[in-house]
């Protein structure tokens, strides 16, 4: 089982108190990082975990913190060399294997995703060196492929237009680690597809070079998500990273993990409490309303209690997972029924459970972790430092108070990371401003047109208009007035829109520069979108983007 520390040693100290937390957004600027902390205390930040770690008490599955711990660690990096000697080269995994010391984490599902992502690899690599740590990168396969398709820029630049094109054909909705390549001839094709697209934009995109990775990778018998995400590391290898990858789905089958899940399944009323009680502090913290915001809190029916745990049986389609204490043991089921029985992990640490759960995994039935417990398990157990997007911090805030309620420990802190790049077409910028600015000088044009344009030059204009502008502030003076509020507003209106008469000339101008703006905005909405697939740019502008960690492990 789990044993927490005593409470002297839990944190927080106090019911409900809030988890201190970083309010980081997404650079909006081209060109631009969040490394959070800087680059250069990423590694004190390791060490400082690591050292928090090494002083924590308790038992995990029978044995100390630290000793299962250390097990997990080595086998993590035993199942990321064994998973990267498949398709890097001997000499490329010694290099990336620096030993097991000191570990530094990243992950992401292997889709089609933007350079501020991608970012996260390399400081990935950088974050590691300095301390002689191993980085791995955990590509996380449990997550389910909707829409095999990515939006693809196109037209000109003076008319862009951002459109879907599929990478592959439609298939059963089935979790990234059992996904086939379903239409060879889309998949095939996706690069001279979307260079057509983009060519008026872009003269050679990464896809040109980049794709042909991905097509020998599924030639040699990979599903479509480990072919992306192999053909990635294989590029980033050209350009000097040394990186183990590891799915999240072996990661899931390491005798640790499995006695550590029989654990939490043995002991899940207890987990479901806290997990569900950190969920409700964080929508209590942010004012969400949404009860799926950041996560579904978890379901009891009865005395079944649902985990935080996916089951996934041989068609690939994600169950929700259940478990209950009967005298038998621990009963597990999906959302369709019975799965199995586990011995309960207070009997021997979860060993014979672990069994269980990996005869399971021989007939096809496999348990992955949800998203929660995919980065808890990763930051507790695996590695000293985990760097995150903006986004997995933010889900990670739900995380710290389960590791702080659940285990009483401190939790590790995080670092994180995010980039914004955009395509390197020239295309307006600050629209948004420019047409909110244009739009409030239109409303004053309505209710202060006496201020909000210039007075006619012609004199007898002009006299009628200060006649106007000279009623408009009788109108409108303080003090008391003889004039019902509702005929008065009417007087204010009726001399507004004489005055207005005056303003023509502006107003059409205005209305002009507000139509050229929402033009330029609808350019700057494709043309400066931070989520275009990093393989869409060029190679240049993509080394250009990352030089300044490149050139550190050149």
């Amino acid at each position: 089982m789990i044993n927490q520390p005593s409470p002297a040693n839990c944190f927080p100290p106090t019911k409900g108190a809030p988890v201190a937390r970083r309010s980081l957004k997404a650079p909006r600027d081209d060109r631009t990082w969040l490394i959070d902390p800087s680059l250069d205390q990423l590694a004190a930040l390791a060490e400082r975990n690591a050292q928090r770690a090494e002083a924590r008490q308790g038992a995990i599955a029978g044995a100390d913190w630290g000793a299962f711990a250390a097990a997990a660690r080595s086998e993590l990096i035993a199942a990321a060399a064994d998973y990267a000697a498949e398709f890097l080269d001997a000499e490329s995994v010694a290099r990336a294997n620096r030993g097991t010391r000191r570990i530094v984490l990243a992950g992401h599902q292997p889709g089609l995703f933007h350079p501020g992502v991608w970012l996260k690899n390399f400081v990935l690599d950088v974050a590691a060196r300095p301390v002689g740590a191993t980085a791995v990168n955990l590509v996380i396969d449990d997550d389910v492929l909707r829409f095999p398709s990515a939006l693809v820029p196109g037209g000109s630049a003076a008319s862009p237009t951002l459109e879907p094109l599929a990478f592959d054909g439609p298939h059963e909705q089935t979790v990234w680690e059992l996904r086939p390549v379903a239409d060879r001839a889309v998949f095939e094709t996706f690069a001279v597809r979307a260079s057509e697209r983009l060519a008026s934009l872009i003269d050679r995109p990464l896809a040109a070079d980049y794709w042909p990775l991905v097509v020998a990778r599924a030639d040699a018998g990979c599903n479509l998500g480990a072919a992306l995400a192999q053909a990635r590391r294989q590029w980033e290898g050209r350009w000097g990273v040394d990186t183990l990858e590891v799915p999240q789905s072996r990661v899931c089958r390491l005798p640790s993990f499995r006695r550590w899940a029989a654990c939490l399944l043995s002991d899940l009323p207890r987990l479901a409490a806290a997990y569900n009680r950190a969920l409700a502090e964080y929508r209590r913290a942010h004012r969400v309303r949404n009860a799926a915001q950041p996560a579904p809190s978890l379901a009891v029916e009865g005395d079944r209690w649902e985990a935080p745990f996916w089951l996934i049986p041989p068609d690939g389609r994600r169950n929700r997972l259940f478990a209950r204490r009967t005298a038998r043991g621990i009963e597990i089921a999906g959302e369709k029924g019975f799965a199995a029985l586990l011995p309960p992990a207070e009997d021997d640490g979860g060993k014979a459970a672990a069994d269980e759960i990996q005869r399971l995994e021989a007939q096809g039935v496999r348990l992955r972790t949800r998203a929660l417990l995919t980065t808890l398990w990763a930051r507790l157990f695996l590695g000293d430092l985990f760097i995150h997007g903006v986004g997995g911090a933010a889900y990670d805030e739900v995380t710290d108070r389960i590791i702080a309620d659940y285990f009483g420990v401190e939790p590790p802190e995080f670092a994180v990371v995010s980039g914004t790049l955009y395509l390197p077409v020239e295309s307006p910028s600050g629209s948004d401003e420019l047409l909110r600015q244009t739009a409030r000088r239109l409303r004053e044009l309505d209710y202060h047109p006496e201020t909000a344009a210039p007075p006619p030059s012609d004199p007898a204009t002009r006299r009628r208009w200060q006649e106007l502008a000279l009623e408009k502030r009788r109108l409108t003076a303080a003090g008391p007035s003889n004039m019902p509020a509702a005929a008065r507003h009417r007087a204010i209106e009726l001399v507004n829109r004489a005055l207005g008469e005056f303003a023509q000339a502006v107003r059409h101008e205005l209305l002009e520069q507000c139509e050229a703006l929402r033009r330029a905005r609808r350019i700057e909405g494709v043309l400066r979108r931070r989520d275009v697939p990093f393989l869409f740019y060029p190679a240049s502008t993509l080394r250009d983007f990352f030089d300044g960690l490149l050139h550190k492990v050149e």
